[in-house]
């Protein structure tokens, strides 16, 4: 094989470097004679591999060793506007808290909710609310909520235990050697290996410490997740199993899905499960679907035009009495019509009535009453609506 599809090969390869220096490679690397022309001899592995470096080089290489390292000053001016948003942010939950408990501490308050459900109220002030909260113990959430909120805060007490345990490890015996390392670094990076002199054979030892610690952390991070692992397998079986649980309706309540049509009949799948109490079998609602849409968008709009015209009539009579005084309500008589806006002010208001258009996006079509129309299409819509409810429950 010649050295043009070598290099061709490699190419494909090494997608990472960029399109300039592996066209400048194939360009030249395509002029050298196929290895059956050039003995291995007259051109050296090691000529080849000098060749490629020079071809491939890339005169940003190492910058960013050059660069300055991150004093505590600038992680200093960095973690203060941090540190002052978040103080607002928690300034103005303390006073809304107390407020707004729907948002902030719904459990305690929706009506919905069962007794043995509600979650305990916490006193309402800024500070002392927190004492309470931390007594509350994590067992609370698997008896009032789920064994889902339970898992999620021992979730987030393991991931503070697996950082905490790395820090005690890693800070006490690293960062003095690493200190120490005597590579001339300066400023945050004293603290990072890069500062440990590895020509020094002395100080080149401590990088065995990075790896001993490595073993030491990642053995308890696993020990840690196999324990949660066990715990999770034992508490969810105990959890299943406990009369609390047992009682609701979703403990007994299995779903199947994608089931054959020969097999959606009730006594076929008693027949299976001889044990069900009940069956229920869903089925296709696309078509009464869309009627109730069309019902309920019908009452909406219609809703909206009632709403309108009552504005627009109310109004009428403000400015009516502003201008008559009471005169006016005294001379009302009982046979004015409500509809056409006349109850108070004796005039019709005919041409203010609500319209629409019925075509496409109301913006086209024939123009109509918007009340007159509702009223005339709901008495087609209820009785079809209703009819294909009785239809699909039976």
């Amino acid at each position: 094989m010649s050295v043009h599809g070598n290099v061709r090969f490699a190419t494909r390869e090494y997608r990472g470097i960029s399109d300039k220096y592996l066209g400048l490679c194939f360009l030249d690397v395509c002029k050298l004679p196929t290895w059956n022309q050039m003995s291995m001899d007259s051109i050296g592995m090691e000529n080849l591999i000098k060749f490629l470096e020079n071809s491939l080089y890339d005169p940003n290489q190492g910058v960013a060793s050059n660069a300055e390292p991150m004093s505590l000053l600038g992680m200093v001016s960095t973690l203060v506007p941090v540190l002052a948003t978040s103080i607002i942010y928690i300034i103005i939950f303390l006073v809304l808290r107390t407020s707004n408990r729907r948002f902030y501490a719904p459990r305690t308050c929706i009506g919905i909710l069962r007794e043995y459900e509600r979650s305990p109220e916490l006193p309402n002030g800024f500070f002392c609310w927190i004492r309470a909260f931390w007594k509350v113990p994590d067992a609370y959430a698997l008896r009032r909520q789920s064994l889902d909120s339970y898992l999620f805060i021992r979730f987030l007490r393991v991931c503070c235990a697996i950082c905490l345990v790395a820090c005690c490890v890693t800070w006490p015996v690293l960062l003095p050697l690493n200190a120490t390392g005597g590579n001339g670094k300066k400023q945050l990076e004293i603290l990072s290996y890069s500062n440990i002199n590895i020509e020094d054979s002395a100080k080149r030892n401590r990088l065995y410490a990075h790896c001993f610690v490595a073993w030491v952390v990642y053995t308890f991070v696993m020990y840690a997740i196999m324990r949660e692992f066990l715990f999770c397998i034992n508490l969810r079986q105990a959890f299943l199993l406990s009369p609390q649980y047992a009682k609701r309706i979703s403990s007994r309540t299995v779903l199947f899905t994608s089931v054959p049509k020969e097999c959606l009949d009730e006594g076929h799948i008693r027949s299976l499960f001889n044990g069900s109490a009940k069956i229920w079998i869903a089925g296709d609602t696309k078509q009464l679907d869309k009627i109730i849409q069309e019902r309920d968008n019908v009452v909406m709009k219609l809703e909206k035009a009632e709403i309108e015209w009552i504005r627009l009539c109310n109004k009428e009579r403000i400015k009516y009495e502003t201008k008559t005084g009471n005169e006016a309500e005294r001379a009302t008589t009982s046979t004015s019509d409500p509809e056409s806006g006349n109850i108070v002010t004796g005039r019709s208001c005919e041409d203010k009535r609500p319209t629409h258009r019925k075509g496409p996006l109301g913006l086209i079509g024939e123009k109509v009453d918007t009340i007159q129309w509702g009223r005339k299409k709901l008495k087609d819509l209820i009785p079809e609506a209703q009819s294909a409810q009785n239809k699909w429950l039976t």
